[in-house]
């Protein structure tokens, strides 16, 4: 009889966790990631956080958002759903010092990365140094993406609307840190709630 209650409690518990599985909410470098956000009326779960470093130094924590769990790029950039990037400073950082950073996940060390997608890269770079010339540690920028709607960013939710730019512009951005060639593995586990990295913490 005690066993079967037991049976009944893990039951009861496993199925109160629903199809999306457990909460992630997480705390990256003093930044917190809440575990569910809402998008143009859709919610998102947090996916994965980690950080981002230019050499040895931590730049920023980036979370990544998603109707359900993903856990490989190719699901996260293989479909037309909304999502969402975070990106939050932990230092003082110019527009030239943010694009540096970004660089720096593009592509295996030691390696040029794609000109065309380099180019993608700067251009979002303008954009947010026309709305930001200077991120202080814990501004915040969100980069989103909804279908039938394009691209948006906002900068301490001020939200700009982005037109012109298509799933494929947001997916380059998405390949920067999960892309197969990212430089980051680390952070690329994090940011895919792979089990073994999506709820390491010490960053």
């Amino acid at each position: 009889m005690k066993q079967h209650f037991i049976r009944l409690g893990l039951a009861l518990g496993l199925a109160s966790l629903g199809p999306a599985g457990p909460a992630l909410a997480l705390d990256v470098a003093g930044v917190h990631f809440d575990d569910q956000i809402v998008v143009a009326g859709k919610p998102l779960r947090l996916n994965g956080a980690g950080v981002g470093y230019r050499f040895l130094f931590k730049v920023y924590a980036v979370g990544l958002y998603l109707p359900e769990r993903r856990f490989s790029a190719q699901e996260v950039m293989g479909n037309d759903e909304p999502r969402r990037m975070v990106i939050t400073a932990l230092r003082e950082l110019s527009s030239s010092d943010f694009n540096d950073a970004v660089m720096n996940h593009f592509g295996p060390r030691g390696e040029e990365p794609d000109a065309r997608a380099a180019q993608k890269v700067l251009h979002l770079g303008r954009i947010i140094t026309s709305q930001a010339p200077v991120l202080k540690k814990g501004d915040s920028l969100t980069l989103d993406w909804q279908p039938g709607q394009g691209m948006s960013m906002s900068y301490n939710q001020n939200v700009t609307p982005l037109p012109g730019h298509d799933v494929g512009f947001y997916n380059t951005l998405l390949a920067i840190w999960l892309g197969d060639k990212a430089s980051d593995p680390t952070l690329r586990s994090h940011l895919l709630g792979r089990p073994s990295a999506s709820r390491a913490s010490a960053d």
